[in-house]
């Protein structure tokens, strides 16, 4: 159901729309919870990087993507010890 919500996003909106970085990173959020903390990673850094670039570094939505990344990143190097 996210995967699907992100592709109509992209669509509708395009690729820097806020709702669709939003989608993005719920995906990331339901990969993590999944425990495809790879996938989430790779989508918390495409979803962080976009939100710079359009939010800028400042943005609530932007911090929130950093930590999310930084929890999935700790979680992946959990993982591999």
């Amino acid at each position: 159901m996210h995967e699907r919500t992100l592709a109509e996003r992209v669509a509708a909106l395009g690729e820097e729309h806020p709702d669709t970085l939003w989608a993005r990173n719920r995906l990331a959020t339901v990969c993590a919870s999944a425990g495809d903390i790879e996938r989430a990673v790779s989508l918390y850094e495409q979803t962080l990087a976009d939100r710079v670039r359009v939010l800028g570094e400042d943005h609530p939505d932007t911090k929130l993507a950093g930590r999310n990344l930084i929890v999935a990143r700790a979680t992946l190097d959990d993982g591999r010890e």
